[in-house]
């Protein structure tokens, strides 16, 4: 719910112009409903490796996807900050002759 909600919020404030707080909304949406994800899925590693081998063998494997999940998103994180396009223009230089 969380990943489409943008979607709604999106045809509520466009009309109005209110682009700012469309887009932070949209993103801290985003951000949260990616994270549910990623617990969900590690959830599903701890169930199933729980059932199918043992529960410690479980724990392991789910606190491997948890340290994997959060990896990628730092790296992703450190990634988007090094190549950052900032939105203002540089002011215009000018020269005092």
């Amino acid at each position: 719910m969380l990943l489409v909600a943008p979607v709604g919020i999106h045809r509520m404030l466009f009309r109005q112009h209110a682009l700012p707080a469309l887009v932070a909304t949209a993103h801290k949406l985003t951000v949260c409903g990616i994270t549910t994800f990623g617990a969900a899925l590690v959830g599903v590693v701890l169930l199933i490796f729980s059932f199918v081998i043992s529960p410690r063998v479980g724990l392991v494997a789910a606190v491997v996807a948890a340290a994997l999940f959060c990896g990628l998103s730092l790296l992703a994180t450190i990634l988007r900050l090094r190549h950052r396009i900032d939105d203002d223009p540089p002011p215009p230089q000018t020269t005092d002759d």
